[in-house]
């Protein structure tokens, strides 16, 4: 017996999905293109396979196992994937700021060597520079 099962999460990252499991605690085997799940192999073969930019999900059985497999490994899912954006949202705020930074330094030092003196100020979470040179 045969049955669609559909996912609310599309599981577009490998990287991502292969913790989850790892966090769920199921074991996976890759081959191929197919991320085996050798735990639910009791009628026939259990994997993931990668179509048209998503991993799904291929099960052939007539038992209720699957729905929680897949609730367990959505949820798993969803936590790492918010994970890996906050990482990535930190990953490219630390960048911006290491740029800022650098831009500032080069700014200054130019300027230092044309005779300026470099003042900084901040006003709403920007940074303005201003260059001031004394003449007697």
């Amino acid at each position: 017996m045969s049955c669609l099962v559909k996912t609310t999460t599309p599981f577009i990252s490998q990287e991502i999905l292969l913790e989850a499991l790892e966090k769920c605690g199921y074991n996976y085997e890759i081959k191929n293109d197919k991320i085996y799940i050798p735990s639910l192999h009791k009628y026939r073969n259990t994997y993931f396979k990668f179509v048209n930019g998503k991993y799904i999900l291929n099960y052939d059985s007539y038992n209720t196992e699957i729905s929680y497999f897949l609730t367990k490994v959505e949820k798993s899912y969803n936590n790492v994937y918010e994970i890996k954006l906050k990482e990535e949202a930190e990953r490219l705020e630390r960048e911006r700021l290491a740029y800022i930074e650098s831009q500032k330094k080069a700014i200054m030092e130019k300027a230092k060597a044309k005779g300026y003196r470099v003042m900084e100020t901040k006003k709403d979470n920007k940074i303005q520079l201003t260059l001031v040179r004394e003449v007697r």
